[in-house]
């Protein structure tokens, strides 16, 4: 590691593989990764092992599945832990399900228009709700794992706050417990639908764009709906509120993301209404019927 211009860069980036600026390539001890077309330099040294694939394939073409963590074998522990987290999600929904019919049965039997008839009416609207949502998340994660266009993968991270990052190309999910989980996995299905950008050559963790106060309810609805607390009240407004405590002073997350939601299929023209202080969000008037997608040549989308 060394000192430059008064911050330290470390080589180790990528899966913490050392970089060889010289080469541009990762350093997995078995073998060097090109970081640029995601393939090894060279071929397996465990080849035998695996006959039918090109030996010269990363973790077999589907990281969101598998790691190889020096270039030799593979590990099946990310698709293992997204299996789990799978299960987990099943759990709930029918966790949620057997809820309301409960409900349903002692609803029948109760007067209607009475006090506890109306507050078993309104429980089963919210699990109806919640209900809604985790089955939207299976979905969405069963399209994940479809996804040919696009490599995914997810890692546990140390601490309170998860995010998604694009590192060379794969999206990966930094969760930091199974509430988080679904709520980063939020985001990563909203850059799959093409609602979240990544600037090319930005940092890989805060080079996301396009992330609106719609695309963080979403998120923290999914969440809420893992853990049970999803009210129905929540609302955008809840969001815009959501603040950090630092040195007894408030300050607020959101309170700044705009509320027109922006994505690839948008109207550019809309760039200027949800962002008009980034003049070089929107630059010129682009006119109707110029979608974002075309009009801003520097952000990746979902291909």
């Amino acid at each position: 590691m060394e000192e430059r211009n008064g911050s330290w860069a470390s080589p180790y980036l990528f899966n913490a593989k050392e970089l060889d600026e010289e080469t541009g390539l990762y350093y997995y001890g078995a073998r060097y990764l090109n970081p640029s077309i995601t393939l090894w330099l060279s071929t397996d040294p465990l080849q035998g092992k695996y006959p039918g694939m090109s030996p010269y394939n990363y973790c077999a073409g589907n990281p969101v599945k598998l790691v190889d963590p020096d270039g030799r074998d593979i590990d099946n522990s990310v698709q293992d832990e997204w299996n789990r987290m799978f299960e987990k999600l099943k759990n709930r929904i029918s966790v949620v399900e057997q809820g309301i019919s409960s409900t349903k049965e002692k609803l029948s039997s109760i007067e209607s228009g009475s006090k506890k008839y109306k507050d078993l009416n309104r429980q089963i609207s919210t699990d109806e709700n919640t209900l809604f949502l985790l089955k939207q998340k299976q979905a969405d994660m069963i399209a994940m794992q479809n996804d040919h266009s696009q490599v995914y993968s997810m890692r546990r991270i140390e601490g309170l706050v998860g995010y998604i990052s694009m590192e060379t190309d794969i999206l990966f999910i930094n969760y930091c417990n199974d509430n988080n989980f679904f709520h980063e996995s939020t985001h990563a299905t909203q850059y799959m639908r093409g609602d979240m950008g990544f600037v090319c050559g930005a940092n890989p963790i805060l080079g996301f764009v396009f992330k609106e106060l719609q695309d963080e309810f979403c998120a923290y609805s999914m969440e809420y709906a893992y853990s049970g607390t999803l009210t129905p009240d929540f609302s955008l407004d809840d969001v815009k509120s959501m603040f950090t405590l630092e040195n007894n002073k408030r300050y607020y997350l959101y309170k700044d993301f705009p509320i027109v939601s922006i994505g690839k299929n948008t109207d550019a023209f809309l760039l200027r209404i949800a962002y008009p202080k980034s003049k070089g969000m929107h630059g010129v008037n682009p006119g109707s019927g110029i979608k974002v997608g075309n009009y801003i040549n520097n952000v990746k989308f979902h291909p």
